[in-house]
């Protein structure tokens, strides 16, 4: 790998749908699995057994060609391989930052701050922003606090996140105040 190329963040396009589900993949597998809340790589596995079938394929391009009213995803791209992948929607009461991963072998490069100052183009400055992290994520965290996000205290277990075992990844809201 070489560290000194340039990365490029741009809106995902329908091709980058296969490098996306891939940071995807490789961030959750990383990042998630967690024998103290009882999430395992098998339950990672099991969520993303699908991520490179043709249906699965064929739904996440619609979603990128096709995206919710404010919803804006973008990715890194380094050397030609997308490396990273942001989501953001800017509400009428808030932005929320839905995702940034980065994978793994590419961590520690400013690819995710980089990605965050990129998408703040597509938020509301006069808003604040919300985004959720595994309570046991300290990296994320830690990533986060230094972007300016600070710990609201509010905690929940999003259903969406359950695993095959039956286990819930929980999460923590952390808040970024308007910038203007």
């Amino acid at each position: 790998m070489n560290k000194t190329s340039k990365v490029s963040i741009a809106p995902v396009t329908p091709d980058d749908v296969v490098g996306m589900q891939e940071v995807f993949y490789q961030g959750w597998l990383a990042t998630y699995p967690n024998a103290e809340h009882g999430i395992t790589v098998d339950d990672i596995e099991d969520r993303y057994k699908d991520r490179q079938s043709e249906e699965k394929l064929r739904t996440r391009r619609e979603q990128v060609a096709n995206p919710p009213e404010g919803q804006t995803t973008l990715i890194a791209r380094k050397d030609g391989k997308v490396v990273g992948v942001c989501r953001v929607t800017k509400h009428a009461d808030r932005n929320q930052l839905y995702a940034i991963y980065v994978l793994p072998e590419y961590h520690s490069q400013g690819i995710g701050t980089a990605m965050w100052n990129a998408a703040q183009e597509y938020t509301d400055p006069t808003k604040h922003t919300i985004v959720e992290v595994a309570t046991y994520n300290t990296n994320a965290i830690k990533f986060y606090e230094g972007l300016g996000f600070v710990d609201t205290g509010k905690r929940m277990s999003d259903p969406k996140f359950t695993m095959k075992s039956g286990a819930i990844i929980p999460e923590m809201e952390m808040r970024r105040e308007a910038t203007t």
